[in-house]
């Protein structure tokens, strides 16, 4: 408590860094949070930048598996109008039937994607082919017949996936009507699906990509799996029939949510002048594992970053505490400073007080007689201003720390000053019984200290036993072997005086034995039992 010139009091305050350390720990708080935010956000940034590459992969690849695509129809078709020209008009005869197959094999020669060509009518006997097996095989229920029969202007017609009558193996089939006011038959090729798909499958467009044609209205023609998430939903069915039409190649990008996959990006582009599309997908599973990789080394490196934040606030808060507990020892140092010089002061006037009492207590010992009770009262007297003076030596030794060195006492002697000046303040049915040995047992220490040890524990002593019971008091060298734990510090191994008083008194309670050198405390106080 400070007091200004006015006589007002005002309260001191300790220094705190406790808004100190709130602040540091919110800068580290919001730094982190602001790096975690930052590291979420690029990964969401980096996730969208990855989608968007593949997809703009996915278009460049169906852009340019739609321009292969329509070369490729596109040279079947021509191989279909140069096949018209080899129709015989009118009933053909054994021998134009026998010519005609080799002339078509001749057509599809080089073109590796026809597996062979067909002129076909039931109402001339028109059944040539340039496959291989039968060449009298009905064809007039398949649809790429009965389109052409029922539809004049049907043009070039692109047919379902089907087992071919003729070899057996999976095709679909492209066919034009043969000229003429009237139905003539067809002419027709059939596209091997091996070969698109054996094309498709060397293409290196990561794991889980997928590639299709298909026609106009949705029908998957060729995959490059047997199965394709193309077939899966009617949602790239309804996608590609909005993209039907004829005209240039035209790009779409749909997502389909596949419950086996999960969900897929697919790029649909038009092949351009033909009833067909062509679908270029992937997983985005498949297409994420590199990004959800980086994802977690980010997220890694991140928490380091954070955890190193974490451990330097620590280390930086225990640095603070530190220095706190430093600056309120310098602070406890000062006030003992402070309170010592203010002690000196007293005890230098005290001390001349004491200088009468013991000046004229020495000549009142001269003028009693040895033995009488006169000069026994006057003895204890000089004796208690000598222990005042001790008193008053250690205020001193407080004020001016560093001038009372331990040196030799007796111990039995400062047991028995003690007890001497006690003695008439004792209760009348308090016994003190004492052992002392012959042999001096010295002690180094401070002597007024000493008689203030002896003379606390007998008062303690007093208490305890409430006005009726014996105390005893003893005193002995002993000699310690090896290092003792105590209830207040450690004994280490040496050569110890051991001061002992007990009473006949309740004793101290278990439960507080372990405080009976807390400061301010005495048996009196809620320790007896």
């Amino acid at each position: 408590m400070l007091r200004s010139n006015k006589g007002t009091s005002i309260p001191y305050r300790e220094p705190t860094g406790i808004g100190l350390r709130a602040s540091f720990i919110l800068v580290v708080v919001a730094v982190c949070g602001a790096v975690w935010l930052s590291a979420l956000l690029d990964t969401v940034h980096h996730r969208a930048i990855v989608l968007d590459m593949a997809e703009r992969q996915h278009d460049n690849v169906a852009h340019a598996l739609a321009e292969q695509s329509a070369r490729s129809l596109q040279a079947i078709d021509l191989i279909l109008r140069q096949a018209e020209l080899l129709d015989p008009s009118g009933a053909p005869s054994a021998a134009d039937q026998r010519r005609i197959p080799d002339l078509l094999r001749i057509q599809v020669s080089g073109v590796p994607q026809v597996q062979g060509l067909i002129l076909y009518d039931p109402a001339r006997h028109l059944y040539v082919s340039s496959g291989q097996g039968s060449a009298y095989l009905d064809l007039s229920d398949r649809a790429y017949f009965t389109i052409q029969a029922a539809r004049k202007d049907a043009g070039l017609f692109v047919s379902e996936p089907l087992i071919s009558r003729t070899v057996g193996n999976a095709t679909f089939v492209l066919s034009r009507r043969l000229p003429g006011e009237r139905f003539r038959g067809i002419v027709a090729a059939s596209v091997r699906v091996d070969y698109f798909r054996n094309f498709y499958r060397r293409l290196e467009l990561g794991a889980g990509s997928t590639v299709d044609l298909l026609r106009s209205d949705g029908v998957s023609l060729v995959s490059r799996d047997e199965e394709s998430v193309s077939t899966a939903p009617q949602a790239l069915a309804g996608a590609v029939r909005a993209m039907g039409g004829a005209g240039q190649a035209r790009v779409a990008a749909v997502q389909i949510d596949d419950p086996r996959i999960g969900r897929s990006h697919v790029s649909l582009c038009r092949v351009p002048g033909y009833p067909a599309v062509v679908a270029v997908g992937r997983s985005e599973a498949t297409m994420l594992q590199g990004w959800v990789q980086d994802a977690w080394t980010n997220a890694a490196r991140t928490f380091a970053i954070t955890a190193l934040a974490a451990i330097l606030l620590i280390a930086l808060l225990l640095q603070l505490r530190r220095r706190e507990r430093l600056a309120a020892h310098l602070h406890q140092s000062q006030k003992l400073e402070a309170l010592g010089t203010l002690a000196g002061g007293i005890a230098h006037d005290f001390n001349n007080i004491l200088g009468a009492i013991l000046g004229y207590g020495e000549l009142a010992q001269q003028d009693a007689a040895p033995g009488s009770g006169q000069r026994r009262y006057v003895d204890n007297i000089v004796l208690a201003a000598n222990r005042a003076r001790d008193l008053v030596a250690r205020i001193l030794a407080f004020s001016r720390p560093g001038i009372n060195a331990p040196r030799p006492i007796v111990l039995q002697q400062v047991v028995r000053e003690t007890i001497e000046l006690m003695r008439l303040s004792l209760p009348h049915d308090v016994r003190v019984d004492t052992k002392l040995p012959e042999e001096p047992v010295v002690v180094m220490g401070d002597a007024a200290q000493l008689h203030q040890v002896v003379g606390n524990l007998l008062s303690n002593a007093v208490q305890a036993v409430d006005g009726n019971g014996r105390i005893g008091v003893s005193v002995e060298a002993i000699q310690v072997e090896s290092t003792r734990d105590l209830a207040a510090g450690r004994l280490w191994p040496g050569d110890y005086g051991l001061l002992q008083v007990t009473d006949t008194g309740a004793g101290i309670a278990p439960d507080v034995f372990g405080r009976i050198f807390d400061s301010g405390r005495s048996r009196s106080d809620s320790m007896r039992c």
